[in-house]
């Protein structure tokens, strides 16, 4: 079952070889837990990929219930320290597997990975340059950038107005605006969200 699904899925012009061997790998990697499991296996045991994917069988395959993939996700991820990011990954990736069997061999009639629910990123506070780094960062550019008036601007605008690299890399010299009140900068955000920053006195004297 699982190499119909290689050759039929995974060897088309939409995957790159290493993403291919990437899925592969993730669907393999819930079949070794899985018969790590049922057949009582230790996990300090040093038992090789050959030796349990021998025991797996199509029985073992479609007969997969949520809860096997529950157990999976919570192995990954506290027994072997994998990041949300990658316990999705792997989940997808044995999602797009099941499918096959429902969609295309119609050997299931329900996927066992649906409905489940996996946090996508883990979440990290914010990471901020110190005054000193800050200061370091700025002589630094006065003191070795070839274009010294035009990345100081970009450098106080990162460091005041919060922007992403790419919003940076969007602008242009009309999209920054100066009045008697002081100014504001247009940017282009994500999905094309236009938005209106106000610039503070650094900002302004840093652009002039």
């Amino acid at each position: 079952l699982l190499q119909s699904y290689i050759n039929t899925n995974l060897t088309t012009d939409h995957f790159s070889k290493a993403t291919a061997t990437n899925y592969v790998n993730d669907i393999m990697s819930f079949f070794k837990y899985l018969i790590m499991v049922r057949h009582e296996f230790s996990f300090l045991e040093n038992v090789s990929d050959e030796r349990l994917l021998k025991e797996l069988t199509d029985e073992d395959i479609l007969n997969v219930t949520k809860e096997d993939v529950w157990g999976y996700a919570l192995h990954i991820k506290e027994d072997r320290r994998n990041s949300p990011a990658s316990v999705k990954r792997r989940v997808v990736a044995l999602s797009g597997f099941y499918r096959f069997l429902r969609d295309d061999l119609d050997l299931l009639e329900t996927v066992p990975t649906e409905g489940l629910k996996f946090e996508n990123k883990e979440k990290k506070l914010p990471v901020f340059l110190t005054q000193e780094e800050w200061e370091h960062l700025l002589d630094t550019v006065k003191k070795h950038s070839r274009y010294r008036e035009r990345d100081l601007c970009i450098i106080v605008f990162l460091l005041n107005l919060g922007l992403r690299r790419a919003e940076i890399e969007g602008l242009n010299g009309g999209d920054v605006k100066l009045t008697a009140g002081g100014g504001f900068v247009h940017i282009y955000g994500k999905g094309r969200k236009e938005r209106n920053i106000p610039l503070n006195e650094a900002c302004i004297a840093a652009y002039e």
